[in-house]
């Protein structure tokens, strides 16, 4: 799947990259290995059967925006995460959002 705004197809790896930035340090063994089971089973599970990844609502593969999170903006969203990250970058969370923010969200959830 290639989100609107992606440069390429969804790239589990890219996901996998984005989790290290969030830890602040490169993920090593043990902590890695979780990480792209994680990934390579449950997220990319959610985005191939039409679930955002960031807050598991309907994901429109016409109309998913891109994440963010990765420069490539390859990771398949739901228009609303899509457009609570957007606000995000200028500062100004959204108010009606229910999203979260998915390196903290999905992070803990593994």
């Amino acid at each position: 799947m290639q989100s609107f705004s992606g440069t390429h197809a969804y790239d589990p790896a890219h996901v996998v990259d984005r989790f290290e930035l969030a830890a602040g340090e490169p993920l090593l063994g043990g902590e890695l290995e979780a990480v792209r089971r994680y990934v390579d089973g449950m997220f990319t599970f959610e985005i191939e059967t039409g679930s955002c990844p960031r807050c598991e609502g309907p994901l429109d593969v016409e109309t998913a925006a891109g994440s963010r999170v990765t420069t490539c903006r390859c990771v398949p969203i739901c228009t609303e995460c899509g457009l609570d990250e957007a606000l995000g970058e200028i500062g100004e969370w959204s108010s009606t959002s229910s999203c979260g923010r998915w390196t903290e969200t999905r992070c803990s959830r593994g």
